[in-house]
């Protein structure tokens, strides 16, 4: 219970400071003066779970005192998870890229190829609530959980297919733990001998290849008359470049506006991309790299992977 304590006073303490240094940021500033009354709501909360922990300090506690604290202190957390000012200062760095570069148009449209079980689209349906985002998955299992999950979301349409640098069935590698899921592996590529003890993990038990549709980006768009994509999000376990082959007539018109991607450092899969391949790539398109997230390192502190924003050179953009 005493670390339990510490973990939220900490989590209370980190807040204020983010709150405080939220006020004066400039870029800020407006929203803040336009929220001061759920700003101070907000302050109000995290002073009731602070005095809440102060009070269940001073307590004989019992079963039935502490299943009450927790209920309480669920409830609130959940309510300030919802305001419009946590979520803001707590946004992600890419998230806010993203954003900024989109002027924060409400009505986007999203392509999310490699979805595995929805993750991505829970995620962004919190961030992008207007937004239309299409999921694609190739693995029928993954697929199954991902179709289930979008139900909850009105304007997601999800698809059982990849994209790829052509229209094929083709054999997709299907990773099996050995104690756990490592379905998030799958890929149109191969690991290397021996590629997850870089990252800790253990070497799949098993190994199958299964038969997955794939299409193309050009192909997909020109059939469902799509003229334009936002934001094209990609994570499809160092096969990215396939997709973005798929897709070169919408790069070469400047029909996507940005593109979120997974880059491996590591030398996980057979035939994978490096990183100055994909700048390359991108500079041939005129598109320019705007920022690296979200990087991952493995039990030695090397990296392994990182999250990249490219955006099209054209002047709707900032």
């Amino acid at each position: 219970m005493t670390t339990l304590i510490s973990s939220i006073n900490k989590f209370i303490q980190a807040t204020f400071k983010l709150l405080g240094l939220g006020v004066v940021k400039k870029n800020r500033l407006e929203k803040l003066r336009k929220d001061e009354e759920e700003l101070f709501e907000l302050k109000m909360l995290i002073n009731g779970i602070n005095g809440e922990i102060k009070s269940l300090n001073n307590k004989n506690n019992t079963k039935q005192s502490l299943s009450e604290f927790i209920e309480n202190l669920y409830k609130k957390l959940n309510y300030l998870q919802t305001s419009s000012i946590f979520r803001s200062i707590f946004l992600p760095e890419y998230i806010s890229a993203i954003k900024f570069l989109l002027q924060e148009k409400k009505d986007l449209l999203i392509f999310d190829v490699g979805a595995h079980t929805g993750q991505t689209l829970e995620y962004y349906s919190k961030h992008f609530e207007e937004a239309s985002i299409f999921s694609f998955e190739p693995f029928k299992e993954s697929f199954e959980i991902l179709n289930k999950k979008s139900k909850e979301y009105p304007m997601s349409k999800v698809h059982n297919i990849g994209f790829s640098n052509q229209e094929a069935e083709s054999s997709f590698y299907s990773y099996i733990g050995p104690d756990e899921d490592y379905s998030q592996m799958n890929s149109l590529l191969k690991f290397e001998n021996d590629a997850l003890l870089e990252w800790g993990f253990k070497n799949p038990k098993d190994i199958e290849k299964v038969s997955c549709s794939f299409d193309t980006l050009d192909n997909f768009t020109k059939i469902n008359k799509i003229k334009k994509i936002d934001l094209l999000k990609i994570d499809v376990q160092g096969a990215e470049y396939k997709v973005l082959e798929g897709g070169i007539n919408l790069l070469k018109n400047k029909k996507v506006d940005l593109i979120l991607m997974e880059i491996i450092v590591a030398s996980n899969y057979k035939n994978q991309w490096d990183f100055k391949s994909y700048t390359d790539f991108f500079d041939k398109y005129d598109y320019s790299l705007y920022g690296i997230y979200n990087l991952s390192y493995g039990p030695n502190k090397n990296l392994l992977q990182f999250d990249s924003l490219f955006k099209a050179n054209k002047e709707n953009l900032k």
